[in-house]
């Protein structure tokens, strides 16, 4: 059965102090109840600005008992000793102070009452708000919804042996996630056939000036593209040997992988009674939600990320999602007029980097005309920066061009090997505990050899 409270891992690590009980009803006391439903970035920031009203009780409700950091799983698909530094298994540390946490796979929302049924639990989590901010699937990627610690490094570790042994590796998706896993394994596994496989066109979002420049670099690095494979069926993950056919071609792949977004995680919406005669979902699993980011037939409910709020979504952009849906929660809960979301990077409708394999190898490249305008200027309109960009002074971070070389295009090496690093420091921007499991092998490492030193000389091995 869930958790209903919060609480540390099973390795019996200290736990925060306890919260009040997050299942009792909603409006029992003098505090609203407004509960969010995730585990990831949007969420964990929702709850940040909750927790700022002390006459709100917030309640996360998280389908694992740990977080593991996206941006940097095709790095740990491609080496997965590297997943350690992906994870934060201890809750003492991820969570939000002032929150309190329910472990728990949700099965559905019952809109009228206000209650949120769970998977293993009799008693349902009543509301007076909530947040969904749930993401998206995607196997392998993502954890299993209520995948324990153990089960997830396993799933980790048996992909990553899987992509070492095998002789051709097949990605299904042309996107900045498909080419991003291929180059990747292209820089651990420099001689193995890569075959990435688009359901359209490569990259389809993007100019035609760009991807010409994408589809030289994949040439140089020996990463196949088929084009327009609509027929075959590519959302599931495969650790034995898979055919793909297109076009009279078979091609013979030992593992495949879908690297795509494949909608949201909202089907538990999908059975819910909303207080109006509307669905809370439209044919794509988003929340139908208006310009406050709240839904119409559900006005207690509000989403973020996984909504008909639409176009891109990255952190840059779930940002206004999430302090408008805050700022919009506590103002529905007082009685007071809900304000439209401000987006402040309009035009911004895909990634600001696409990147090909992490460091040396690898090859990035900066879409400039993604950023705001006076970003566009500091970064000297996508070429590389004169005379340095960035200055000597911030080498030992991001290493000499990271923009790219001097007066030239932001893209090469250069870009690969920053991001590569950025990928992991991330993390601790938004959670912590994010590789503390590493860091404490690595601390370790040295007294061990230390010690392992100090036996060899006392013993057999020491002079007579």
């Amino acid at each position: 059965a869930p958790s209903l409270a919060p609480r540390g891992p099973p390795c019996g690590r200290c736990a925060p102090p306890r919260a009040a009980d997050p299942m009792a009803a909603a409006g029992s006391g003098e505090r609203k109840k407004v509960v969010v439903i995730g585990g990831g970035v949007s969420s964990k920031h929702t709850v940040e600005e909750l927790v700022k009203d002390k006459t709100i009780e917030v309640v996360m409700i998280q389908a694992c008992s740990f977080v593991e950091w996206p941006l940097a799983m095709t790095s740990v698909l491609s080496n997965p000793t590297l997943h350690t530094k992906a994870l934060a298994p201890d809750p003492a540390k991820f969570q939000v102070k002032g929150a309190a946490y329910i472990y728990g796979v949700v099965a559905g929302v019952d809109a009228k009452a206000k209650e949120i049924k769970l998977a293993d639990a009799e008693a349902p989590v009543k509301y007076d708000a909530l947040v969904v901010a749930t993401g998206f699937r995607m196997p392998l990627f993502y954890p299993k919804p209520g995948a324990t610690l153990a089960a997830r490094r396993q799933e980790v570790a048996e992909a990553g042996a899987a992509i070492g042994k095998a002789a051709c590796v097949g990605i299904g998706g042309g996107g900045v996630i498909g080419l991003e896993l291929a180059g990747d394994i292209r820089v651990a596994y420099p001689t193995k056939r890569i075959v990435v496989f688009c359901r359209d066109t490569l990259l389809s979002n993007y100019p035609a000036d760009f991807l010409d420049k994408v589809r030289v670099e994949l040439q140089k690095r020996k990463i196949e593209v088929v084009e327009g494979c609509k027929k075959e069926p590519m959302h599931e993950v495969s650790l034995e040997q898979r055919t793909v056919s297109h076009e009279g071609t078979d091609y013979c792949c030992d593992v495949f992988i879908p690297a795509f977004l494949q909608g949201p995680n909202t089907s538990f919406l999908g059975d819910s009674e909303p207080s109006s005669g509307k669905g809370l979902l439209d044919e794509a699993g988003k929340v139908v939600v208006n310009d406050r980011l709240q839904c119409p037939s559900a006005p207690e409910i509000f989403a973020v990320g996984v909504s008909t709020a639409g176009g891109f979504v990255g952190i840059a952009k779930l940002q206004d999602q999430w302090t408008a849906v805050a700022r919009n929660v506590k103002a529905i809960l007082s009685g007071k007029p809900l304000k439209p979301m401000k987006e402040s990077m309009k035009n911004m409708q895909r990634p600001p980097y696409l990147l090909v394999g992490r460091g040396k190898g690898g090859w990035a490249m900066w879409d400039i005309s993604q950023l705001p305008p006076p970003l566009q200027c500091c970064c000297c309109c996508g070429m590389g920066g004169f005379p340095f960009c960035p200055p000597p002074c911030c080498w030992p971070c991001c290493g000499p061009c990271a923009c790219g070389m001097c007066g030239c295009p932001s893209s090469g090496e250069g870009p690969a090997r920053c991001m590569g690093g950025l990928d992991f420091f991330s993390s601790s921007l938004h959670f912590k505990g994010v590789g503390q499991d590493a860091a404490l092998a690595e601390q370790a490492a040295p007294a061990q050899e230390s010690m392992g030193s100090k036996e060899a000389w006392s013993g057999a091995n020491a002079p007579q």
